[in-house]
């Protein structure tokens, strides 16, 4: 359910939630990996190019990560991007890269999500249906 649900339940957990809720799913993660990696607010900063306030903001659930930020620290902490990015409610750089590369799939989602026939466990459903084609496929191959 990577691809749709990442986009329905990401979009739907930070509207029913608010932003501040989305924040801390992110920020818990954050702190246990630099700390694992015995990391310093500076040096995780100085890799992504930003103050280690902005970074202990973020940790702390004050601000929030742009995409390039939250790409940055996956890669440094050894993260699932895709992942880290369902954690602050946003769809990943590579999804979104697909999506606007991609009429059809981008005419399916919007069709989906407009639908007001179709309840959030038939839109669940659907994403399960296609992550399990894709296993098909895949396993196909």
């Amino acid at each position: 359910m990577a691809l749709l649900g990442g986009v329905a339940c990401g979009t739907r957990y930070a509207r029913a939630h608010g932003s501040g809720r989305t924040l801390d799913r992110g920020r818990f993660i954050l702190i246990r990996k630099r700390k694992s990696h015995s990391m310093t607010l500076q040096v995780v900063a100085d890799q992504i190019g930003i103050s280690k306030n902005y970074l202990s903001e973020i940790e702390n659930g004050k601000k929030g990560p742009n995409d390039e930020i939250i790409a940055s620290l996956a890669r440094i902490y050894g993260l699932n991007e895709e992942e880290l990015f369902e954690k602050y409610g946003k769809i990943s750089l590579g999804a979104r890269k697909y999506l606007e590369g991609d009429p059809k799939m981008q005419k399916a989602l919007a069709k989906i999500s407009k639908n007001k026939k179709l309840t959030d466990e038939d839109k669940a459903r659907l994403a399960d249906n296609l992550m399990s084609l894709y296993d098909e496929i895949l396993n196909s191959k």
